[in-house]
């Protein structure tokens, strides 16, 4: 949680939990310097505690709750095609590869899996960068390939730049670098609210969608 978002939920705390106990005092006409004040407080403190147990947990995604704060919810497995400027030591280059992203995301953390059909990496430094007023809405990660082609000693490690278009056919779409001195695009759509295990699972979602 950001230092923003953190400000943001002591605010609406303070303020629910005022609004909830006098509320609370003037329904029961109860003395403010009483022991029912302090039962009034306590027990606005306990439903705000439930409240962001909820939110935090599924409420984020609810449209009517994402007023508190407009995160984008891209949970769920994503297929489309990754665009490279790769060349092999004779000049050659490759097209486009099918490409899936698999994302697990909370209201606190992010993490993604990618897949190609030769090639698996996971996100190991995530971050969602929101700025209404400059209409940025990215995800942005580093990661770390698990396996490399065979005589490759070292395994890539680069990061991404997607951007986050929200409509009918959810996207993203950017960039992304590698250590091995390569970069490329990538598109996807959200195929399914479903995290797929692996490349050949998600591309029978993407079939079935």
């Amino acid at each position: 949680m950001g230092e923003n978002e953190l400000k943001r939920v002591i605010q609406i705390s303070v303020t629910a939990t005022c609004i909830l106990a006098i509320l609370g005092i003037l329904i029961s006409k109860a003395d403010p310097l009483s022991f029912a004040t302090i039962r009034w407080i306590s027990g606005a403190l306990t439903w705000i505690t439930f409240f962001w147990a909820f939110f935090f947990r599924w409420g984020w995604k609810l449209r009517l709750l994402k007023q508190i704060f407009p995160k984008p919810n891209i949970n769920g497995t994503w297929v489309g095609t990754l665009t490279s400027d790769w060349k092999d030591a004779k000049g050659n280059t490759v097209g486009p590869l099918d490409f899936v992203g698999v994302v697990r995301q909370s209201f606190l953390h992010i993490h993604a899996t990618t897949f190609t059909a030769s090639f698996v990496a996971r996100t190991y430094a995530e971050s969602l960068i929101l700025d209404s007023d400059r209409g940025i809405k990215e995800f942005v990660y580093l990661y770390a390939q698990d396996n490399t082609a065979p005589g490759e000693e070292n395994n890539r490690e680069g990061a991404a730049e997607l951007r986050i278009v929200e409509s009918d056919a959810t996207t993203l779409t950017g960039r992304y670098w590698s250590n091995a001195k390569t970069n490329g695009r990538v598109e996807v759509e959200r195929v399914s609210l479903k995290h797929a295990e692996d490349f050949q699972s998600a591309m029978a979602m993407r079939r079935g969608s």
